[in-house]
């Protein structure tokens, strides 16, 4: 069980690393970095929005067994865009976030959800 805080700061820190893993690809990703990093801060908004009503009374929530299950799912899912979160389309062992008018993705995979969990139990 992890409080919702810490959860949200893992998962802004995994985004930066991927914005910049991103970015360094090329001169023009790098110029559209901020741009994306605000992208992803309203994502996280949404993320915290969906973890506030699983907490428990202690604000902490059982996020092991959620990413567990989680990546299980993502692998055997089709993919799939939501309209529920604009830009976003999950499945086949990703998520990927749409970065409107630039035709590009930022790409998570099972090994991201993977390495956010082993931040978390830390």
């Amino acid at each position: 069980m992890i409080e919702r805080k810490v959860i949200i700061d893992k998962v802004v820190e995994l985004a930066n690393n991927k914005i910049l893993e991103f970015a360094s690809n090329s001169p023009f990703s790098f110029i559209i970095k901020p741009y994306m990093a605000r992208l992803i801060n309203n994502y996280i908004g949404k993320l915290d929005n969906l973890l506030k009503p699983i907490e428990d009374k202690d604000g902490k929530i059982d996020i092991e067994g959620i990413l567990s299950e989680s990546m299980d799912n993502l692998i055997i899912a089709q993919a799939k865009k939501y309209n529920i979160l604009d830009g976003i389309e999950i499945g086949n062992g990703t998520i990927k976030i749409s970065i409107p008018s630039f035709s590009k993705d930022l790409v998570f995979d099972t090994n991201d959800i993977e390495l956010l969990k082993e931040n978390l139990m830390k």
